[in-house]
This record gives C-alpha cells, structure tokens and sequence, in this order.
C-alpha cells in the first residue's frame, strides 16, 4: 500500500492516505448467515492539516466503512510523530 509517490514513510512504513489502495483481508463478516465480506472501504475523518501529494493523510481516529456490509476498518498507526522539511 503506497503512498502517493511512494515517497513519504514514517518508521519505514509508507504514510496511508485517503487516496491509497487498501487491500482488505480478514473479513468475514455474515449477514443472515451468508458470507459476505469487506470489498472495498471508504474514509471519513482524515487529517484535515496533513496531506502528502494533495491527498489527506489516514491518521489514528480516522473512520471507515467497508463495502459492501458496512463493517468498520481502522488504522493501526506505525508512528505518531511528524516532522517536516
């Protein structure tokens, strides 16, 4: 999961932005005992002061919603400070 430009990383892992492909595993999750697992996820709440190449930065409190059956993801953060030049 690169970030954009694959050129910005914080403990040697690439910064998660909104605009990052997520490749989505471990979810099983069943509605009326038929399978039916997370697709795609959609953020809400990113950073609203960082961004890298144009697009907001995923950060701890940041929210999602998995499609199709609207299961939460989270972001598990690998750093929790930045720092800029």
């Amino acid at each position: 999961m690169p970030s954009p430009g694959g050129r910005v990383f914080i403990a040697g892992e690439a910064v998660l932005t909104v605009a990052s492909r997520h490749l989505v595993s471990g979810c099983s999750y069943t509605v009326n005992g038929v399978t039916s697992p997370c697709t795609t996820v959609a953020w809400s709440a990113p950073s609203t002061r960082l961004t890298v190449g144009g697009a907001p930065v995923l950060v701890e409190s940041a929210r999602s919603t998995c499609a199709p059956n609207g299961t939460p993801a989270s972001v598990s953060p690998a750093g929790s400070k930045v720092s800029g030049r």
